[in-house]
């Protein structure tokens, strides 16, 4: 490889890197405002923070318990479907 194309590589290598710090930097811009955003709404609304964590924790405890989290190779149950008895018969015929 000649220099050239090493340097051609460098300088490509150099370009993705800064395009995705500067993703980053968009990331971390978004998130600083939206937690802003969230911090002014708190403060408007005139509640105290801890009692906002203690709601925000009380439905995640609710959603948590309502979610059924399937592991992986596990069977989610019995199934349901039904074996046709007649091979000849299928679910669209008027019987």
């Amino acid at each position: 490889m000649s220099k050239s194309e090493r340097l051609l590589m460098q300088i490509e290598s150099l370009k993705k890197a800064a395009k995705e710090a500067e993703k980053r930097e968009r990331e971390q811009r978004k998130q600083a405002i939206a937690r802003a955003a969230v911090k002014a709404g708190i403060d408007k609304l005139d509640i105290p923070y801890s009692e906002l964590e203690a709601a925000f924790r009380e439905l995640v405890q609710k959603l948590e318990s309502a979610c059924v989290i399937q592991e992986p190779g596990e069977d989610r149950g019995e199934e349901t479907s039904e074996e046709v008895e007649d091979e000849n018969q299928d679910d669209f015929s008027a019987t």
